[in-house]
């Protein structure tokens, strides 16, 4: 017992590094994300109190409504012909069970050392954005180009979940300014201020539309917030006046971002023309959720099974939309759309249930910071598979659970 009492002494900077290790991993390596995770988890079975610890997750709502979205995948293998796919479906849905029997463990870290991960969660986002931007000055030509066909530049993971991780960075920043100058420390204030302009003006020149879309999201939230939480009606029109004009003037002098709405313009004509979308970007992606709208009304109830999504998906396309090549098949993008053909109807059900207790039945709703986060991960998952990605998962549960266990019951605002 006194080594578990040792082991208790050092538990929150054990945690600190679990939590450091999984934002690290989340821009460079799914390798350490797998490992982050599994420490973070090993803080809780190893809690010299994983009896209380089991007891209070399992007890306490928000920790345990995650675990719907492990049952109905569950449910879906008994009719998935695919076993060993599903096995795979599976473990990509651990994290629902194990990351909030991890937050159940323990203390929140203390509040200097919470601020010092959110410091370190922007220093790493902006040191990404500012590798990806000269990497964009070095190939300006290419990568200028790449936009005519959808591309956008390198960045160090996926571009859209970079885009959301950013979007992150960007209310992190707003959140930890406001709380210094609150505390009239001006330096470090003014020094968010400067990262989240900074990341403001790169997301907007990466042009990743999912990203865009959670942001002005948040702005709008943030709209409302302060005309009907603070009664600052003219705070809320000058800060809505402040979104048109920039969203005109990115679109009118950012050339990566004019040059991608063009093409989104073109390339929905073309879907919604019937031409063969073959390789385009949304046009593939409207076909996938056309696809399984199809497919559901085939099987409402039950659904494919987890284990048999893709393919089913792949015949599908195979039969009905031969001019489509086989690489550019796509599951749907729509998380909603996806786990109702995977599961049936329970799925798309769980998942409003998971979202609606989040945004609507939890006392921390009232934190701007909080609801920022639940704006961007909620946001995605109407434009991407997002829980059927590793890294989609990751960002789903991981921000929300730790602003859950940090976060006091106020507004940021």
């Amino acid at each position: 017992m006194s080594a578990f009492k040792r082991l208790l002494h050092f538990y929150p900077n054990i945690r600190w590094w679990a939590c450091l290790l999984i934002l690290v991993s989340l821009v460079f390596s799914r390798f350490l994300l797998s490992v982050g995770m599994i420490a973070l988890t090993l803080t809780a079975v190893l809690h010299p109190d994983v009896k209380l610890t089991i007891k209070k997750w399992i007890s306490t709502p928000y920790l345990i409504v995650w675990a719907l979205l492990v049952v109905v995948y569950l449910v879906s293998g008994i009719y998935s012909g695919d076993k060993a796919t599903w096995i795979v479906v599976m473990q990509k849905k651990a994290p629902f069970l194990f990351l909030p029997l991890a937050f159940a463990a323990g203390a929140p870290l203390q509040r200097k050392a919470f601020m010092q991960l959110l410091l370190a969660y922007v220093l790493l986002l902006i040191g990404a954005c500012s590798y990806a931007l000269l990497n964009y000055a070095l190939h300006y030509e290419t990568i200028t180009t790449n936009y005519i066909y959808g591309q956008v530049m390198p960045t160090p993971v996926d571009h859209i979940r970079f885009s959301l991780l950013i979007v992150i960075a960007i209310a992190t920043c707003a959140y930890c300014a406001f709380v210094y100058f609150k505390e009239n420390q001006s330096l470090w204030a003014w020094l968010y201020v400067a990262g989240g302009v900074y990341l403001f003006a790169f997301i907007h020149l990466l042009a990743v539309r999912s990203g865009l879309l959670a942001l002005y999201l948040i702005l709008l939230y943030t709209v409302l917030a302060i005309g009907i939480q603070q009664k600052k009606w003219k705070w809320s029109i000058l800060l809505l006046s402040a979104m048109l004009v920039i969203g005109w003037t990115c679109f009118t002098y950012v050339p990566s971002l004019r040059t991608k709405i063009k093409y989104m313009e073109y390339d929905w004509y073309s879907f919604f023309t019937g031409a063969n979308v073959n390789g385009k970007s949304d046009g593939g992606r409207l076909l996938s959720m056309k696809i399984a709208k199809e497919l559901i009304v085939e099987h409402p109830w039950l659904g494919v099974g987890a284990g048999d999504l893709e393919t089913d998906m792949k015949a599908y396309y195979a039969v009905h939309y031969p001019e489509i090549s086989p690489e550019h098949r796509m599951v749907p993008h729509n998380e909603f759309l996806y786990m109702w053909l995977a599961c049936g109807i329970a799925g798309p059900l769980a998942l409003l249930v998971v979202v609606g207790y989040l945004l609507f039945s939890y006392r921390l709703r009232r934190n701007w910071l909080y609801v920022a986060v639940l704006v961007v991960t909620i946001s995605s998952l109407f434009t991407e598979p997002v829980l059927e990605i590793q890294i989609g998962t990751a960002i789903f549960v991981f921000f929300p659970l730790l602003f859950y266990q940090q976060m006091k019951p106020e507004t940021a605002l």
